[in-house]
């Protein structure tokens, strides 16, 4: 129990002794004296994320500095659930929670405003927990600040516009479209608003030209320019055609206000309207479900909502009528009758996600990504625009959030020294990852620090819950900022979801930055990524000259299964196959186990596995074949999901001894689609479970605890349990899919 929220790891009694990698939860509830506009600060070092009511009020999150984030929020006098998520990952660690209540000044949130209920019990097991942050997918993807950026607030204070379009003027002034006051605004934190041009009714988005500001109506398109730097004037461009409204826009393209109109949200089409005449000609028919256009030097996009997605397509202007081009579709649900303004960056189309983040989508360049970019904003970001100092001015409406409908941000470039990847392109065999700096040593030629999982489109949207496809290799590129991931099956999706989640720190002290991409994969370009053999003692599917040296045999190689038969068979079953360098076991089962050709005493064992959602599987060893099923004379490594949990400890969890001994708390597991590796030593009945370099079980088989286990499980009822010195290896048929490869053993002839 903490008085206030004031946590340092100068006193790291306060924390239970921790003082760098751990996750911490701070729980409780907040008493709100009176209802008004509080300021809501959070100061932390590492990442934290602040929640009232299980909503995401603060976004702090990633490795950073203790710096403060702050927001403004309407509480009622009520109490609030209040959670508070931090982890430290080295250096210094900070937490501070402050407010500042209506016309106050920041402060602590006293011990008078906060309380917990006295039933709760937060206990956990004793030791270290060693923790995979999977990266996540669907909702919410990913949180915090990628590299080199920073957000910084952009309006004056007390002024919360709902913003419907931003822009910038020739000397870079930004301006803003509040949608709530149908009003033009010049804004600049710190100093008044003013106003430009007001009396607009249902606005629907702004942009600029120079000094000349365009902003778009239901029914018409005003022109607002300040001769002499004057008052500001405004005009009629053009109107809505008859029986039509304007829907979306504008976007300036080749001197043409590029608008969509349509008799009804469902439909639309776009338009070029010259902003000297205002003569309008229809450019391009026959868009569903519209909700924002997009244009720069590359070329022009539409937006639109389709079930649960927002689709971004590019369209080719290539000729007097425009036709639709390459689409591709991103797991934001767009709020009915909101448009969208969205920027441009060289190829790259940058739109808000509907919740406090913006997704970066290449369409208008020779492969279609998609990825989740930023987040932490203080509302909804509805409207994007590019500044003449290349940062990004993003404005918000609050559509999905709690709080007042505000918001208005810059998000700037910064000096870093992040990691982080810039860029993925499809090849015919895999897929090419850029970065903004040299790949590290130690990540290079590692395919298991990421994992490709097929994308279903259906009517309700992309969803990434298709087969995963092993990554087979990694190369790094000549240029050293470059990865190619060798992914066989690229041909069988429309698009994947590309994940990463290698975290570690470099001895400069970067991290690696990552999150998840969005990958259109058809049509498949036809030009293939290089693959080049990893340096010996980082090979895949081959022994290393040590390895060799010291009595290491390859049990499956990346294609044929000579060393392996049926369970009491002669054959391979059907039910397993080789496939881009690894075993595959197919769904549905129909093989039956698999078991080595030869038989093993004192042996190790290694393999690597990729795991699949809610997969079931295991290896046993010493199995007798006169007695089935296998497992009732093999003892059993488990090998399953664990239904995401990295260090589950049961006995039935990945890597446990079966039924009988449990992973300690070391297991660190990484989720459905990572590689993993087993290292299963058993040396006269001493068996260890190695999980990714740490070991998790260990047992002597015979000894009073062997002995009580095994008498308390289902296998006393089978005396043949165990009781071969000497057996086969089995890797079990259990009706899910589970990919193996580098699998390898040396007999120890002990």
């Amino acid at each position: 129990m903490v008085p206030v929220v004031d946590l340092s790891d100068t006193d790291p009694a306060s924390l239970g002794g921790f003082e760098n990698q751990f996750l911490a939860v701070v729980s409780g509830r907040l008493h709100v004296p009176s209802s008004g506009l509080y300021g809501l600060r959070l100061t932390s070092d590492d990442g934290s994320l602040l929640f009232l009511d299980d909503q995401l009020v603060i976004n702090h999150d990633g490795p950073h500095s203790a710096v403060g984030k702050s927001t403004f929020a309407w509480l009622e006098q009520r109490t609030y659930d209040l959670v508070v998520r931090w982890y430290e990952g080295g250096g210094d660690g900070v937490l501070k929670l402050e407010w500042q209540r209506p016309g106050g000044q920041w402060e602590l949130i006293p011990t008078s405003a906060l309380s917990h209920t006295a039933i709760w019990d937060g206990r956990t097991a004793d030791g270290a927990k060693p923790y995979w942050i999977p990266a996540s997918w669907g909702g919410r993807v990913g949180v915090g600040l990628p590299a080199g950026a920073t957000i910084v607030p952009a309006r004056p204070a007390a002024y919360y516009p709902q913003v419907a379009g931003v822009a910038a003027l020739q000397d870079g002034k930004p301006v803003v479209l509040d949608q709530a006051k149908g009003e033009v605004v010049w804004v600049s934190a710190g100093i008044p608003p003013q106003r430009l041009i007001t009396g607009l009714t249902d606005a629907i988005g702004l942009t600029a030209d120079a000094w000349k500001l365009y902003a778009l109506t239901a029914t018409r398109l005003y022109e607002g320019t300040s001769p002499g730097r004057g008052p500001w004037t405004r005009r009629v461009v053009a109107q809505a055609p008859a029986g039509e409204q304007f829907l979306a826009g504008p976007a300036l393209y080749n001197g043409q206000l590029l608008v969509i109109s349509g008799r009804s949200p469902e439909a639309g089409r776009v338009l070029a309207i010259n902003p000297a005449n205002g003569r309008i000609t229809e450019r391009l028919a026959g868009l569903g479900n519209p909700l924002g256009v997009a244009s720069g030097p590359a070329g022009v996009a539409t937006i639109h909502r389709v079930g649960n997605s927002t689709r971004v397509r590019q369209i080719d202007t290539s000729r007097a009528t425009w036709r639709q081009g390459g689409a591709i579709d991103l797991p934001i649900t767009q709020t009915a009758g909101r448009t969208v303004q969205a920027a441009v960056l060289e190829d790259r189309v940058v739109l808000g996600d509907d919740y406090n983040g913006l997704w970066v989508v290449t369409p208008l360049g020779p492969g279609r990504v998609a990825y989740p970019w930023v987040d932490g904003f203080e509302s909804t970001p509805r409207a994007v625009a590019v500044m003449h100092d290349g940062s990004l001015l993003v404005g918000s409406d609050g559509s999905q959030m709690v709080l007042p409908p505000f918001g208005l941000e810059r998000l700037l470039a910064t000096a870093d020294n992040t990691l982080a990847v810039s860029a993925v392109s499809p090849r015919s065999n895999g897929l090419l990852v850029r970065f903004n700096e040299p790949v590290p040593a130690d990540f290079a030629w590692d395919p298991s620090a990421f994992s490709v999982q097929q994308v279903r489109a259906g009517t309700a949207g992309a969803t990434a819950d298709g087969d995963y496809l092993p990554v087979l290799s990694a190369t790094p590129g000549a240029d050293g900022r470059s990865m190619f991931l060798e992914v066989p099956g690229l041909a069988r999706s429309n698009a994947v979801m590309l994940r990463s989640n290698y975290q570690p720190l470099r001895a400069d002290e970067r991290t690696f930055w990552t999150r998840s991409w969005l990958v259109a994969t058809r049509p498949l370009p036809t030009a293939a990524g290089t693959v080049r053999p990893a340096p010996n003692s980082l090979g895949v599917n081959r022994l290393s000259a040590a390895e060799a040296r010291d009595g290491w045999k390859m049990l499956y190689a990346g294609g044929d299964l000579n060393q392996w038969r049926a369970f009491r068979g002669t054959e391979v079953p059907a039910g397993w196959r080789s496939e881009g360098g690894w075993l595959k076991q197919a769904a549905g089962g129909g093989g039956g186990d698999l078991i080595t050709r030869e038989q093993y005493e004192n042996f190790e064992f290694s393999m690597d596995f990729v795991l699949t959602p809610n997969c079931n599987s295991g290896l046993m060893f010493r199995v007798n074949e006169d007695f089935e099923p296998s497992w009732s004379s093999g003892p059993e490594i488990q090998i399953a999901d664990d239904g995401g949990q990295s260090n589950s400890t049961g006995i039935h969890s990945c890597g446990a001894m079966y039924e009988l001994f449990p992973p300690n708390e070391q297991k660190n597991l990484r989720p459905a689609g990572y590689v993993n590796t087993f290292l299963i030593r058993m040396n006269r009945g001493h068996g260890e479970h190695f999980l990714n370099g740490v070991k998790i079980v260990d047992y002597q088989i015979g000894s009073d605890a062997w002995n009580k286990a095994v008498a308390a499980s289902k296998f006393a009822e089978f005396p043949q349990f165990a009781a071969s010195e000497r057996g086969g290896l089995v890797l079990q048929d259990h009706g899910t899919v589970v990919w193996y490869r580098n699998i390898k053993v040396r007999d120890l002839g002990l």
